[in-house]
């Protein structure tokens, strides 16, 4: 609801941080996919792994927020060197494949 509103009433925001994974979203996964690909500016998703659900399914979970979910870019916490480097090469490779 508040999307909608603030892309009409602000124009200085330059972008969204919205929480969205392909498990759920903010509404229900459907309303949200719905909302974001209706926002001109840029999408930022959180809570991309879905508080680790989809740890073990993290290309298919970033394929989905970049292709089609259509963020422009992801919002993550990583909390080892070990973790930071795949999650990041994990996204790395999912942007190369689908530039």
């Amino acid at each position: 609801m508040v999307l909608p509103i603030c892309e009409k009433e602000l124009d200085e925001v330059a972008g969204y941080i919205v929480p969205i994974n392909k498990l759920w979203g903010l509404l229900t996964l459907h309303e949200t996919l719905k909302t974001i690909k209706n926002i001109e500016k840029p999408i930022i998703a959180m809570k991309t792994l879905a508080r680790n659900a989809l740890l073990n399914d993290m290309e298919s979970a970033y394929h989905f927020l970049f292709k089609e979910a259509g963020a422009t870019a992801v919002l993550v916490g990583v909390s080892s060197k070990i973790e930071a480097k795949q999650t990041f090469s994990t996204i790395g490779n999912v942007l190369k494949r689908h530039s």
